[in-house]
């Protein structure tokens, strides 16, 4: 195992690559627009290039809401299939073939659905859906189109493109999402705070500190696009490349050396969970 973060004083990898919503930071503008749509029970669609937050923004909406209030349920088409869509709800309820039941056109499927808002009581279903322009199966479609319907469910989708424009999505669906929201590349301080976060957690004692000068950090920023992923990848390849040196801090003109000049292809590879 590639211990190389022992070098710094830190128990773990800062900069692993995982959709963390205890240590989501910044975007506080489009948290307070979420927090109002879900409150109207309206319908939203987050979107932006890979890597910009947009799953720990879902993630960290989720945790946060108010679980007497709201029932919520995250999905991944990625890492989901059919049934396992919603088994949240269907373990809450105890009925297994809640799919098949939603997908009939009978008046048991009606007497479900009434049968599952008596459940929720005062609850409202609040359904996180990622990466949601990789959804190409109809059932999908039918699962949120009844619990927006029928049980007044708000949808907080992200995807890498508006959906109004993802076909599998039917029009009559896609009108149901009244609001859009671009997911903007981070600002200085929030990426200067979400890097000091992310050390703080790993950090084996009060007495280390963050490596980079200010004016490296600005720098990894620029050349990241202030996209989060993308800041991340760098901070911890810059990292890498001078565990052994023991030079601190690291500035502006050792990153821009690590990051124009040393290729990707010198690292191990990274993993990303999210």
């Amino acid at each position: 195992m590639d211990t190389w973060f022992v070098r710094y004083g830190w128990k773990s990898n800062p900069f692993i690559i995982s959709a963390d919503p205890q240590i989501f930071v910044g975007f506080d503008d489009i948290k307070r627009d979420l927090h109002e749509i879900i409150i109207s029970g309206d319908s939203m669609n987050i979107f932006g290039p890979p890597g910009s937050g947009k799953s720990s923004l879902l993630l960290h909406f989720q945790k946060l809401l108010d679980k007497k209030k709201y029932a919520t349920i995250f999905i991944d088409p990625v890492i989901s299939t059919e049934n396992s869509l919603v088994y949240e709800f269907a373990n809450t309820i105890g009925k297994q073939n809640i799919l098949d039941i939603i997908l009939r056109r009978t008046p048991e499927r009606i007497g479900f659905l009434n049968f599952l808002k008596m459940k929720l009581g005062d609850r409202r279903p609040i359904i996180f859906l990622d990466e949601a322009h990789l959804v190409n199966n109809q059932n999908v479609y039918h699962f949120l189109r009844a619990f927006h319907d029928h049980l007044g469910a708000s949808i907080i989708m992200a995807s890498t493109k508006r959906i109004k424009s993802h076909k599998p999505f039917k029009d009559a669906f896609r009108n149901r999402i009244v609001w859009e929201n671009a997911l903007r590349p981070m600002q200085s301080d929030e990426a200067t705070r979400m890097i000091q976060l992310r050390i703080l957690n790993s950090m084996q004692s009060k007495e280390e500190s963050n490596p980079f000068s200010e004016e490296a950090l600005n720098k990894i920023f620029h050349l990241s696009s202030y996209i989060p992923r993308e800041i991340l990848v760098n901070c911890e390849r810059v990292c890498r490349f001078y565990a052994n040196e023991g030079i601190r801090p690291i500035d502006d003109k050792m990153v821009e050396h690590v990051l124009k000049r040393v290729p990707r292809t010198f690292y191990v590879k990274m993993s990303y969970l999210g």
